[in-house]
């Protein structure tokens, strides 16, 4: 399983990419053996004047099956990184029918 990480607007540092990592190992475990590749992509979205939400796009590419393209947002990278994995993790166990 390889993990591509891009983030937009923000500094990509050693200790953000190795938590995203770890949170990706830990939702996608049982399924690294059916996941070839994981892009993972984040930008900022404006809100109002002084907010911005993050929004997280994991893309998986499956052996045999279309890619997955999950798209959600959250007010920081890490709770759009846990919700776009949570999903993703979601469609997997439909896709190969296993369990949570």
């Amino acid at each position: 399983m390889k993990l591509i990480l891009t983030l937009q607007d923000k500094l990509q540092n050693a200790a953000t990419k190795m938590q995203i990592s770890r949170l990706v190992n830990s939702k996608l475990a049982k399924y690294s053996d059916n996941i070839r590749k994981i892009t993972i992509s984040v930008k900022d979205i404006p809100q109002d004047k002084q907010s911005t939400m993050k929004q997280c796009s994991i893309e998986l590419l499956l052996p045999g099956l279309p890619s997955m393209q999950i798209k959600a947002r959250g007010k920081d990278l890490i709770q759009a990184t846990k919700r776009a994995l949570q999903y993703s993790q979601q469609q997997l166990a439909h896709k190969y029918q296993l369990g949570h």
